[in-house]
C-alpha cells in the first residue's frame, strides 16, 4: 500500500508540473512579439485533450451550456481568429494554474468571473 501512495504522490507531482511547464509555454505565446497562431491551436488541442474538462467548465462559466464539440468561444479552433485562440489560450494558462493549485470548480469560477470583471 505505501508503494502505491508513493506512485500517486508522484504522479500528481509530475501532473501538476507538466501542467504548469504547459501554463508557461502558454505565457511564451502570447507574449511574443509575433503571435504564432499555429503554436496556439497545437497548445490548445494539448490542453484539450490532456484536460477535456476545461472545455466543460468554460463553456458553463461563460455561456450556461456546453456545446457537443471540443470548443471555446463557439468557434472552432481551426477557424478560429488569433483573437478568439488568446482569449482560449488565457482561459487555458489560468485555468491550468488553478487546477495545478488544488483549486475547486466554484473557487475556478469565481476567480475568473472576478478577473472578467
Amino acid at each position: 500500500m505505501e508503494q502505491r501512495n508513493n506512485n500517486d504522490t508522484l504522479k500528481t507531482a509530475c501532473d501538476i508540473a507538466d501542467m504548469r511547464k504547459t501554463a508557461e509555454r502558454i505565457n511564451g505565446i502570447l507574449s511574443a512579439e509575433i503571435f504564432d497562431m499555429q503554436s496556439a491551436r497545437d497548445v490548445i488541442c494539448e490542453v484539450n485533450l490532456k484536460h477535456p474538462e476545461n472545455v466543460c467548465l468554460y463553456n458553463l462559466i461563460s455561456f450556461g451550456s456546453t456545446p457537443s464539440q471540443p470548443r471555446s468561444s463557439g468557434v472552432s479552433i481551426d477557424s478560429a481568429s488569433a483573437s478568439n485562440l488568446k482569449q482560449d489560450l488565457i482561459w487555458k494558462r489560468f485555468y491550468l494554474f488553478a487546477k495545478a493549485a488544488g483549486k475547486g470548480v466554484d473557487a475556478i469560477e469565481k476567480e475568473w468571473r472576478e478577473r472578467q470583471g
